[in-house]
């Protein structure tokens, strides 16, 4: 899935985020500060509630830090509610994980530093234990609340470009409906229905130059030389046909509306305007020319 997001859209969606963590920094500091003077952890003169606040702060800009990296993991691996599976889902936790047990190492190796304390592996197993307990709930919880706001931010983007695909695709129909009825068809003019497999063709008559038996069948042959095959026999079609189609040989039926020559030799052809001979029985040759008489159509003699 590749899109791209509005700056709007996220300055939103980064507002609403940033409003949540100050939010939390301001609940733990306020609670950790009630905790102190509520059970007498230490004197009151040796903690304000500006140094706890202050603490809680950079904690929240490390787990801001490890954010980045799951964003970004989020627009590379992102999933829905047809994609949902357990290995994703594992995917998703297992990376959130990951990125969880980075940020309690990291604040407890930095509340180590800020507290000018050895680096022993006593010291580092207190403060990763206790920042575990402490932190671990919370920044999960965070990091869950952040997947689900770039999956909706995700989502309705795609979902405003599917708008505009329809939106789009509606026009375009629109405009393909106004030219069609732009168009004038006459309603006289026949169809003939063509079954092509599991498909029904409807061949235009006037777009048929001629037709030719084919054993049990018919093929009708257009201008552009297709042909569709019909099972019927000619005879039973010729009834169904208007009068500028003329039987013009035992095995053809011929469009005189496209005809443009008749060429008189030993054998008789009519020359149709896409260039097709078709030959004429003698038998028949002055039904053809009496067929012809009424149109301008010239002889070629």
């Amino acid at each position: 899935m590749h899109t791209t997001l509005r700056l709007s859209q996220w300055g939103k969606e980064s507002v609403l985020i940033l409003m949540g963590i100050i939010t939390m920094i301001f609940f733990e500091a306020s609670q950790q500060y009630y905790y102190v003077l509520q059970f007498n952890l230490v004197e009151p003169s040796e903690v304000s509630f500006w140094h706890l606040l202050q603490g809680q702060a950079w904690r929240w800009l490390f787990w801001i830090f490890f954010s980045i990296p799951l964003v970004i993991f989020v627009f590379k691996n992102p999933i829905d509610k047809y994609s949902l599976s357990v290995k994703a889902l594992s995917k998703y936790l297992g990376f959130i994980s990951f990125l969880l047990i980075l940020n309690i190492i990291t604040i407890a190796f930095f509340q180590l530093f800020i507290n000018k304390e050895a680096l022993t592996v006593s010291n580092i197993i207190e403060y990763v234990t206790f920042f575990t307990f402490q932190k671990s709930p919370i920044y999960f919880i965070s990091f869950i609340g952040l997947v689900i706001i770039v999956h909706f931010i995700l989502n309705t983007e795609i979902l405003e470009l599917k708008m505009k695909e329809l939106s789009s695709l509606k026009e375009k129909q629109i405009q393909l409906y106004e030219e069609l009825k732009s168009k004038s068809y006459a309603d006289s003019s026949p169809i003939i229905e063509v079954k092509t497999g599991t498909r029904l063709k409807y061949v235009p008559l006037d777009t048929i130059s001629w037709i030719e038996a084919d054993d049990y069948c018919v093929k009708l042959h257009d201008l552009q030389n297709q042909s569709y095959t019909l099972r019927t026999s000619l005879k039973a079609l010729e009834s169904e046909l208007p009068n500028s189609f003329v039987r013009v040989h035992r095995k053809a039926i011929v469009n005189l509306e496209k005809v443009k020559e008749l060429l008189l030799s030993d054998q008789p052809r009519l020359l149709l305007c896409n260039d097709i001979e078709v030959v004429v029985a003698h038998s028949r040759l002055k039904e053809v020319k009496e067929s012809l008489s009424g149109s301008l159509i010239p002889y070629l003699i």
